[in-house]
């Protein structure tokens, strides 16, 4: 049964999706240490309970979840963008 989305399961395991995390976390690791970024648009602290995966071009325009098109952001600002190309509001 589809979960009716864009991205058609194309999310990948368990596995695959706290991989993504933990390279958001090290790439964008802020100011407060180790295990934290930031939210990309309002800045956020995160952990890894905190992050959600951002795609900067999104699943309905061919995005995928891949190191280049993917960014930290809290659930909010995830939520809030949507499919907007870029995230930015």
């Amino acid at each position: 049964m589809s979960r009716g989305t864009s991205n058609s399961n194309v999310r990948g395991n368990v596995k695959d999706r706290i991989a993504r995390k933990n390279y958001l976390l090290t790439v964008f690791e802020s100011d407060h240490g180790i295990g934290t970024c930031r939210c990309y648009r309002c800045g956020k602290v995160l952990s890894i309970t905190t992050l959600t995966v951002d795609r900067i071009k999104p699943g309905c325009l061919g995005g995928k979840y891949i190191r280049l098109n993917i960014r930290p952001a809290c659930m909010t600002c995830n939520r809030e963008t949507g499919a907007r190309l870029g995230g930015v509001a």
